[in-house]
């Protein structure tokens, strides 16, 4: 399940950002480690074992994200230093189990094998703390998910944009945008889904969730989408993709919120 998410402790962005910065080399090298003492230890289950980083963010990146996502709250950034580390599904619990004997550990466990988020993505997101009390963001994500991350980001960043365009304009989404989020997000759901499926992973949804979202967990076979990649429009910077459907295609996903 979903539990208690960490705080940083230092509130200035500034000494955040430079307490960031010192981490992330550290950080690195802590995760190589722990990668290479896996593989020795139990290669059976973690001799596929990887880490990914895409760098360390920037002062411009946490900058936006701190007044766009958190509210201006410094202790709430989580991934400003983050990494994945990356095993077939069938051991990302074995990897969890490791994580939390090897480091200390912030907050809870954030279960999203159980509760998968709205685009169906799947992981389980660790958080530790360094010796400088900074707190790092790791996802232990299955293989078969990690290998759609490159295709399935592009479409939810273009359903996401949606929304902040319309946050932007002050605006309700229009029911056009709907739609269009709708499909962005039935791309992600069903690539997530069938890996989901392969990977055993949709054995692990949690029971007690609700019976509305665990029907499009579980769908294997969506309708086929073609997605047609046009110029993009206005100040959208993301590629617009139209599709035409069969009336009622979309009918299984659940109904937009405008709020």
């Amino acid at each position: 399940m979903l539990g208690t998410i960490p705080r940083q402790k230092i509130t200035s962005l500034e000494a955040f950002c430079e307490q960031a910065e010192a981490t992330f080399e550290p950080f690195v090298a802590e995760m190589e480690s722990f990668v290479e003492d896996s593989r020795q230890a139990d290669p059976e289950k973690f001799g596929e074992l990887a880490f990914h980083h895409s760098g360390l963010k920037t002062r411009e990146k946490i900058r936006t994200n701190l007044f766009g996502k958190y509210e201006g709250d410094v202790t709430r950034i989580l991934d400003a230093v983050r990494g994945s580390l990356v095993v077939p599904g069938m051991y990302v619990d074995d990897l969890v189990a490791a994580m939390d004997e090897r480091f200390a550990r912030a907050g809870d466990i954030q279960d999203r094998i159980s509760w998968p988020n709205k685009f169906g993505y799947r992981d389980r997101q660790f958080f530790i703390v360094m010796p400088n009390g900074h707190i790092c963001e790791v996802q232990c994500v299955s293989s078969e998910i990690a290998a759609l991350r490159k295709e399935t980001h592009r479409h939810r960043e273009s359903a996401n944009e949606i929304e902040r365009r319309a946050i932007k304009e002050g605006r309700l989404i229009t029911l056009e945008e709907q739609r269009e989020f709708k499909l962005f997000m039935k791309r992600c759901l069903g690539l997530h889904n069938a890996a989901a499926i392969s990977s055993g992973l949709n054995e692990k949804l949690a029971p007690d969730l609700p019976e509305e979202r665990r029907v499009n967990l579980v769908i294997s076979a969506f309708p086929v989408v073609d997605f047609a990649e046009v110029a993009p429009r206005g100040d959208n910077p993301e590629p617009v993709y139209v599709v035409d459907l069969e009336e009622g295609a979309l009918d299984w996903l659940p109904e937009f919120s405008k709020n």
